[in-house]
């Protein structure tokens, strides 16, 4: 049986970036520690980790944003690219 590691796991080989101060897990960047404390240490963060969280919520919103325009592009091309095969074909 294999070991699932969490997408949020920091690998072996790569050295974490910071570490959660509440219960010192290892995180690749500060923007994922301030999710991890605004998820799991709300009962004792300070304004700061308040204020880290909520820019690093807007953060992650934009980039899945992004994201998801870059999907409706993609299937926006892929769309046009078979009516013109398509168009093309029986033409």
């Amino acid at each position: 049986m294999t070991e699932r590691i969490p997408e949020t796991a920091v690998h072996d080989t790569d050295p974490p970036a910071t570490y959660c101060r509440y219960c010192d897990q290892p995180f690749d960047s500060a923007q994922t520690r301030a999710l991890h404390v605004g998820e799991t240490h709300t009962d004792e963060w300070t304004t700061d980790d308040q204020t880290a969280y909520d820019e690093a919520l807007t953060a992650e919103d934009d980039e899945l944003w992004v994201y998801h325009m870059k999907v409706v592009v993609g299937l926006a091309v892929t769309y046009a690219i078979v009516v013109v095969v398509y168009m093309i074909v029986l033409g």
